[in-house]
């Protein structure tokens, strides 16, 4: 149908647009998850380790203009030897959106320089640690006016559990199946039980990886 795939790294943005089973048009904006986190720490005063917290914990793209947390109030450690202050919702939810709208205004420039707008007929697949942002595939639905969604590695990788919903795993996970299928489709490999036996070690080596990191 046409997809554009967006992966919201740390500090890119990349993305790559499908037609046909091809890529067709693909772009790098050199904003990404870090900027946010910098605005937060700079809007907050407060460092970054902190302000990446608060990103994950707090931050939401969710009725960002009538939120109904906007009085809730958020902790902000301090960066001396101050007393911690806090802060309103509504501010942090002011700081990320406007960065997110930076984000999505060169996405949407790179859609229409593509010339593949009316081809995208699936719409905008957002995945990546970045698009972690609570509510941000409708409210780039609603920026955009392109039908969008989150995606994340599905749970049945060979050996690796519980990473359904982990967008920053998305593209170590899809090029090292890729790489599986290529090699099971070389002719001379197809039957290969050494092949199939090498496979397995390599799926049983990410797997352990992943174990500890989740």
């Amino acid at each position: 149908l046409g997809v554009c795939l967006v992966d919201i790294g740390g500090g890119t943005t990349d993305i790559a647009i499908f037609t046909d089973g091809n890529i067709k048009h693909t772009a790098v904006v050199p904003i990404a998850g870090q900027n946010i986190t910098k605005d937060i720490g700079i809007g907050l005063r407060t460092s970054l380790v902190a302000a990446e917290s608060i990103k994950i914990e707090h931050a939401t793209l969710v009725n960002t203009n009538e939120n109904f947390e906007v009085d809730k109030m958020i902790r902000v450690p301090s960066i001396s030897d101050k007393p911690d202050t806090e802060v309103g919702h509504s501010v942090l939810n002011h700081i990320v959106s406007a960065r997110v709208d930076e984000i999505l205004n060169e996405i949407s420039k790179q859609i229409q320089a593509s010339g593949y707008l009316s081809n995208i007929r699936a719409g905008i697949v957002f995945t990546g640690g970045g698009s972690k942002l609570n509510g941000l595939d409708d409210y780039a639905q609603d920026k955009l006016g392109i039908p969008s969604r989150i995606g994340s590695p599905n749970n049945d990788i060979g050996g690796v559990k519980n990473i359904s919903g982990l967008t920053r795993y998305a593209t170590a996970i899809g090029l090292i199946l890729y790489r599986d299928s290529q090699l099971r489709e070389m002719p001379h490999r197809k039957n290969n039980s050494n092949l199939m036996s090498t496979s397995s070690k390599i799926f049983k080596k990410i797997s352990d990886y992943f174990k500890k990191e989740l």
